[in-house]
């Protein structure tokens, strides 16, 4: 076989391309293509799909998640920043239509909220984070979220309130031995009439995250009748439960 690689002739091996490049059509028009050499397009069959519902429908759901309210694509002229922003815009947006309309406020994921995990005599208030929130959901009376709860640090000064810092609070249970053991503490379903107090807002300092004083005196109102003592635990009064903002 080498012998007679060796010894075919040029000219031979490139006469099959030759032949090639001669039957294409000119100027590259496919329509001249000879039938043999022309693409054919089987009549693959097609899909059927549903009417699109409305936000809380299955469709809704799936067009919500391809097709976002705010485009999160990071790139040379859209940065990170501008991405919060217009995210931050919607929201606000949202959260003012839903008010204008009677309707309750939207949840959405990664918001910062005041949580109620009531006992017998008592209201434990947490701060939490939601970290889920059902695909076209958000703004049901009846939506159930998870949250990731945060512990509390005193400030040093020893002030009444949730002054001190903010920090994911730690699983006592965890054990990175057991396959799916969380290391931080999470609640899941939590009912809308658990969330005293939407969007919270926070800031932070040397690494420590804050809550601002806008959202403590919201809370303030969600908890009408309660005193809150360093740690968040407090002692129910006289007043009916607040049952969370719609």
């Amino acid at each position: 076989m080498k012998h007679a690689r060796h010894n075919s002739s040029p000219l031979a091996e490139e006469n099959p391309w030759e032949q090639v490049f001669d039957d294409m059509p000119p100027n590259g028009d496919v329509n001249q293509l000879p039938p043999h050499r022309r693409l054919e397009w089987p009549n693959l069959p097609r899909g059927s799909f549903a009417a699109r519902q409305g936000p809380s429908g299955a469709m809704g759901s799936v067009d919500m998640v391809e097709n976002p309210d705010v485009n999160p694509i990071q790139g040379m002229n859209r940065s990170y920043d501008d991405v919060r922003r217009d995210l931050a815009r919607h929201q606000q947006q949202a959260r003012a239509a839903a008010h204008a309309a009677g309707s309750p406020a939207p949840i959405f994921r990664a918001e910062y909220v005041f949580i109620s995990m009531g006992s017998a005599g008592r209201l434990d208030v947490a701060l939490g984070r939601v970290c889920n929130v059902p695909p076209g959901k958000n703004g049901a009376k009846g939506v159930t979220v998870d949250v990731a709860v945060y512990a509390h640090t005193p400030p040093a000064r020893g002030l009444a309130g949730f002054f001190g810092s903010f920090a994911p609070a730690v699983n006592p249970n965890y054990n990175p031995s057991v396959p799916g053991s969380k290391k931080f503490i999470r609640n899941h379903q939590l009912p809308r009439s658990q969330l005293l107090v939407l969007n919270v807002q926070v800031f932070t300092v040397t690494k420590k995250m804050y809550v601002r004083t806008s959202s403590l005196q919201l809370l303030a109102l969600a908890a009408s009748g309660l005193v809150i003592p360093v740690g968040g635990s407090v002692k129910r009064s006289d007043a009916p439960p607040f049952q969370g903002w719609s």
